[in-house]
């Protein structure tokens, strides 16, 4: 049960990570966008860059601490590091 409940914090801290360093370094212009191969814009704007890329450091913190509060409760649990990986 420890094992499958880390394993699945783990990969969410994972792609949270992913998403957040393929946001984190994005640039856009005033009056440019970011569009998909159908040409729908996906980013419209500067701000809507910064709110995702807010929302990606949001989520990674979020499953950082999850990860951490889980591995802090098996601890308390008694539980042995290594059963935990």
């Amino acid at each position: 049960m420890w094992r499958e409940r880390v394993a699945a914090a783990t990969a969410r801290v994972q792609t949270a990570r992913a998403r957040y360093d393929a946001v984190k370094d994005m640039s856009l212009a005033p009056g440019q966008a970011f569009v998909d191969r159908n040409g729908r814009a996906v980013v419209r704007s500067p701000d809507h860059l910064q709110r995702i890329v807010a929302n990606a450091r949001a989520e990674l913190d979020a499953a950082d601490k999850a990860l951490e509060d889980l591995l802090e409760a098996a601890r308390r649990e008694g539980i042995p590091p290594g059963w935990l990986r």
